[in-house]
């Protein structure tokens, strides 16, 4: 098991809430079809017993998956992600030792349990409790499951590189199908002060990160065990999730690239790049383009943990046209590279950083 996750999991700021009520209307919340499931499991109470607990969060269910489901609900809505672990200069977190070198099954499992039972009580952990949390109860429940180990990403800059190895997430398998989910990134985001410290965790249910598909999921993890890449081969594999373009964690469930293939273009000054996407679930009216060279002025103010548009700056903000596709569905726009100093390309929907490309610019 890999050290605790530092940065993979946090999320800027804003991250932690809903959209703001200027942008807040052209959202279309679909009915969840786990919704009666998500309200039960919601109301279980843990007992002191962890194997009771995953029967009354599956004693009402047949499936697997409904079961699975339950046991997500409430290990992302119960347990907050222990923030003040990232604060620490020393990072140190529990792990498993076998001393004495015998009986070490049975010495494994009591710590685990003891490890289990301390992330319940004080309703905090780490990617690491989580995941172990979710197995565990899974295994409860005749759900077979592993524990990933591997890479994550989330910020702009990581763009043509691995990111930090040091986070878990949890893979099912059920009726002869891998199913991938990461509790820890579905139960929230931290949040952080003018100087970096983290001060608050901030619950937030991301449904994105349930059954979530290999090649989504791999927008922002990979496996360090070749053994979970199935699709395709696993270098092969390595280099997409390494050259993937950015996509901003409020804009990820909704936003699919259509083109480039690649989050790393490699351009000549003059050159026009077109950009083509599918936009889920939500209707947007504005389009900008950020560069190292030019941006838009943030137009951003907080106010008592609550984010809204600053009428002032609005006002000084430029635009780019976009086009929409009804037949594909998609949007699509255009960017002409003048400069040779170009290094990224930002690109905001309705003001939120949705998508970067890293730029090389190459001589004719």
């Amino acid at each position: 098991m890999k050290n605790i996750l530092l940065a993979a999991f946090i999320f800027v700021y804003s991250f932690a809430f809903s959209q703001d009520a200027a942008t807040e209307e052209y959202y279309v919340y679909p009915v969840s079809p786990y919704a009666a499931i998500d309200s039960l499991a919601k109301k279980v109470e843990y007992k002191d017993d962890i194997r009771l607990l995953s029967y009354e969060l599956t004693k009402n269910y047949s499936t697997q998956l409904e079961k699975a489901r339950a046991i997500f609900i409430w290990v992302t809505h119960n347990i907050a992600y222990d923030y003040k672990v990232l604060n620490k200069k020393k990072l140190k977190r529990d792990f498993f030792e076998c001393k004495k070198k015998e009986n070490c099954n049975i010495e494994y499992a009591k710590w685990e349990d003891n490890y289990l039972k301390k992330v319940i009580r004080n309703r905090k952990g780490i990617c690491d409790g989580y995941a172990r949390l979710f197995k565990k109860l899974c295994d409860h429940a005749g759900i077979q499951g592993s524990l990933v180990n591997g890479y994550t990403k989330s910020r702009p800059e990581e763009i043509g590189k691995m990111g930090r190895l040091n986070h878990s997430w949890n893979v099912m398998l059920i009726d002869g199908k891998y199913y991938y989910l990461d509790a820890t990134w579905a139960a929230g985001g931290c949040a952080r002060n003018k100087k970096g410290k983290y001060v608050k965790f901030y619950p937030h249910f991301e449904e994105y990160y349930w059954l979530t598909p290999i090649e989504k999921m791999s927008r922002d993890h990979f496996p360090a065990d070749e053994e979970w890449i199935r699709d395709k081969p696993y270098e092969t594999a390595k280099k997409t999730y390494r050259d993937n373009a950015y996509i901003g964690q409020t804009e990820i469930q909704r936003l699919d690239i259509l083109s480039p293939d690649s989050g790393i273009l490699n351009v000549c000054e003059g050159d026009t790049i077109k950009i083509r996407f599918r936009y889920h679930k939500r209707l947007f009216r504005h389009l900008q383009v950020n560069t190292n060279i030019k941006s838009n002025p943030n137009p951003w103010k907080w106010s008592d943990d609550h984010q809204s548009l600053d009428p002032d700056i609005l006002e000084e903000q430029q635009y780019i046209p976009f086009k929409f596709d009804l037949k594909s569905d998609s949007y699509s726009f255009t960017y002409v590279v003048d400069s040779k100093k170009l290094k990224h390309i930002d690109v905001l929907i309705d003001y939120r950083h949705a998508l970067r490309f890293k730029i090389n610019v190459m001589k004719p």
